[in-house]
């Protein structure tokens, strides 16, 4: 009986690991893909802002 308590509670833990991880990854992809983004979009100048 305690096996198969130990067992459950494994296959829950595992369970929220691989989730938690599969969400890490599209986190980690969605971040990159904005900080891509940033990178192609060009700067805005106010004219206030520029020295001469």
């Amino acid at each position: 009986m305690n096996y198969l308590l130990i067992a459950l509670i494994v296959i829950i833990a595992l369970g929220i690991v691989v989730l938690l991880a599969r969400q890490n990854i599209k986190d980690g992809k969605q971040v990159i893909k904005e900080m891509t983004l940033e990178d192609l979009k060009p700067e805005k100048y106010h004219e206030k802002h520029i020295k001469i």
